[in-house]
């Protein structure tokens, strides 16, 4: 349990209070050292609202650097008329379902897999792709197969003129498709899955929407939300229909491009690739001896990605600025074994006292001297051991100015280790 005391959004102090498996109570004060440094943080000194007018000129310089580079890859998109390599034409297609199909072509199937506005197009169109690719490109295949598939499914009951009990008769439906041979296994694999995705996609705002307490108005509501749903549905799968016999023209078959992508569509679908989470790990090379990164910039708080980088990567310790903290992940999502992410922060310790306080009375002055100078960081390293957790260790950040000694060997006593560039590939 914790208390707090609150003033203009800040905490002026801090309780934790604990029982431990043997009923002893303990608690933990967090507290400031002196009556005079309590009442400091009623009002923020000029210098901090300052730093903070600059945090938030930072957030909106970097929100209108993200618009901007969001509306130019919109409009490279828009311009592309063929694949990079010139295989395949995406001309007329809008730029929603260019990007699907681009995803597609490049073999970005992760990436496709955690992209929440394509909403299972992808299993949705695969049938409808491969008739397309049948109707339009037969003539190139060069192992055509004909499959047939068929499936009992119930039709009406009918009843006994003598009073006897009720028949159930079921009807058989039977489907015939043409395709290569190596695709036959995957189009098998999602008979009628196609369906069921749009009848998910139809009824998924059902459970959102409030609905009359009355029994028949609370059916009838039901199923006009499904029926909304359902038209929805129809229209965004028409248009995305639309594009999909543009991109699978007649003018392309024969072609190179239209092979890969039936072949690309067929390994998504078929889930015949390397995830970021396997056993099978595909990492990035470096650009110019360097890995890209991603950032995302709230305040004070800063956060880097970085994708797909191998075991042995270890990216230099970045210096914040005007109090900034800084998180870097590497590869978040995956438990591949090995560092995993570091936080950048400045130097903050507290002493605990005999009677399970926490506070800075008792720190020594020269460590007191450097937290108030406020421009020595310390970097926590966290590593996992493929189990979902691991070893923590801190460094002091080397890229950046260093306490003195006697800070140093202070900070030991709080786990604190020697200054670094960077953190260990593996815990040491």
């Amino acid at each position: 349990m914790s208390e707090s005391v609150l003033w203009a959004g800040e905490p002026l102090s801090m309780m934790t209070i604990m029982i431990t498996s043997q009923g002893t109570l303990t608690y933990t004060m967090f507290r400031e050292e002196s009556l005079a440094a309590l009442r400091a943080k009623r009002e923020p000194p000029p210098q901090e609202l300052a730093k903070r007018n600059r945090w938030k000129k930072r957030v909106e310089e970097f929100a209108a650097q993200q618009r901007a580079a969001e509306e130019a890859a919109e409009q490279k998109l828009a311009a592309a008329s063929t694949t990079a390599d010139g295989q395949l034409s995406v001309s007329g297609i809008d730029n929603e379902h260019k990007k699907l199909f681009l995803m597609i072509y490049d073999g970005e199937y992760v990436a496709l897999s955690k992209r929440t506005d394509f909403q299972d197009l992808p299993i949705i169109l695969y049938r409808s792709a491969m008739a397309i690719y049948d109707k339009g490109c037969h003539a190139f295949f060069k192992d055509r197969i004909k499959v047939v598939e068929s499936v009992e499914v119930f039709h009406h009951r009918e009843g006994n003129p003598f009073g006897g009990p009720m028949t159930n008769v079921y009807k058989d439906y039977v489907s015939t498709s043409y395709m290569e041979r190596r695709y036959e296994q995957v189009f098998r694999s999602t008979y009628a899955k196609d369906m069921a995705t749009v009848l998910k996609n139809s009824r998924k705002n059902l459970a959102e929407r409030t609905t009359p307490a009355g029994l028949w108005d609370n059916v009838l509501d039901q199923g006009k939300i499904i029926m909304e749903g359902a038209f929805k549905e129809k229209e965004r799968l028409e248009k995305a229909m639309g594009s999909l016999k543009v991109l699978l023209s007649p003018n392309a078959c024969g072609k190179p491009g239209i092979v890969r992508f039936m072949d690309n569509y067929n390994r998504y679908i078929g889930h015949d690739y390397p995830s970021e989470v396997s056993k099978v790990e595909v990492y990035a090379q470096p650009i110019n001896g360097t890995y890209p990164y991603t950032e995302k910039i709230q305040t004070a708080y800063i956060e880097r990605y970085y994708v797909n980088v191998p075991p042995t990567f270890s990216p230099d310790f970045p210096v914040p600025t005007d109090g900034e903290e800084i998180a870097v992940y590497l590869n978040k999502g995956s438990e591949r074994p090995g560092l995993k992410w570091v936080r950048v922060s400045s130097l903050a310790l507290r002493e605990l006292t005999p009677d399970h306080t926490y506070t800075q009375i008792q720190l020594p002055p020269d460590v007191k001297q450097a937290m108030k100078e406020d421009k020595y960081f310390v970097v926590q390293c966290t590593y996992v051991d493929g189990k979902g957790g691991g070893p923590v260790r801190y460094y002091w950040n080397a890229n950046g100015p260093l306490p003195s000694d006697a800070v140093q060997a202070f900070a030991k006593t709080n786990n604190i280790l020697e200054p670094r560039r960077s953190c260990p590939t593996s815990p040491q």
